[in-house]
């Protein structure tokens, strides 16, 4: 199995070791979109890789702190491993960090200088806590589990929220791997209740005698879709805005499957479920 794998990859692609939020990871660089031959390139580090985006490119990626053991990094090129003592060294002032960032690609100027997490108008964590309630919350309306955080999706998510920030951009990521809802608020407005509302508020024009994908309803579907286990939030800001990236695993909005998934209000509710009802009228 061993030699299988190591034909399948190639000399090309080569792995690598990135740092992205004070985390480290073996990654392989999605050449061609090719994620059959990274997947293979990182069976000795984890079974269940994850994409990253870092510095324009997208990666195929294994946390090094949950998979990277003296053993797999004889799998590693030597020039790799000789950056494992390197990435450990880095200054906390080189590292991309939630509510601030080092890119070099990133030019400071009053469109994009980012805030530190340290202003008390900005909460990470809270802000991550009030997501994953609030999702479960209309979740519940709907039929379906509650979602539980998923700290390498989280890691995902805000990999992609600090590229927004630093960037000023509103765009979703290319080819995601999991499903993703963004939104993008002035700090003076920003309110995570109100954020969560306008995604389910797409409720409205969702037509469920005809279920199926729509752009005017993709939040909200994605948002109550039953198979869905996971959520990973990333949260960034610059002096002007706030960026929410919300990953969900696995993915909604999937073509022919929304009728089981996608399930309409229920009619008799709970005194849980009232609470809900009235906080959005």
């Amino acid at each position: 199995m061993e030699n299988e794998n190591k034909e399948k990859c190639p000399k090309n692609q080569p792995l690598q070791l990135l740092q992205l939020n004070d985390a480290k990871f073996i990654a392989c660089e999605l050449r061609n979109r090719d994620l059959a031959k990274c997947r293979s390139c990182l069976t000795t580090f984890c079974q269940k890789p994850i994409e990253v985006y870092h510095n324009s490119r997208n990666y195929l990626a294994c946390s090094v702190k949950r998979s990277l053991s003296k053993n797999s990094t004889r799998s590693l090129p030597a020039s790799a491993i000789s950056e494992t003592n390197k990435l450990s060294q880095l200054e906390d002032n080189k590292l991309l960090s939630i509510g601030k960032t080092c890119t070099p690609k990133c030019k400071n100027s009053s469109k994009n200088k980012f805030v530190k997490s340290e202003s008390p108008n900005f909460r990470p964590k809270a802000i991550k806590h009030s997501v994953l309630k609030e999702t479960n919350k209309y979740r519940k309306l709907h039929g379906a589990n509650p979602l539980k955080m998923d700290k390498e999706l989280s890691f995902y998510a805000q990999e992609w929220a600090n590229h927004l920030a630093c960037k000023n951009l509103l765009e979703t990521r290319p080819l995601p791997l999991y499903g993703e809802n963004i939104m993008s608020v002035r700090r003076s407005l920003f309110n995570v209740d109100r954020i969560i509302k306008l995604w389910y508020q797409e409720k409205y024009n969702y037509d469920y005698l005809k279920p199926g994908f729509n752009l005017y309803t993709g939040h909200f579907t994605q948002m109550v879709w039953c198979d869905t286990e996971y959520l990973g939030v990333g949260v960034a800001t610059n002096i002007f805005r706030i960026w929410i990236v919300c990953n969900y695993n696995p993915p909604g909005n999937i073509s022919g499957h929304f009728r089981e998934n996608v399930l309409p209000r229920k009619l008799i509710l709970i005194e849980s479920d009232l609470e809900a009802e009235s906080e959005e009228i």
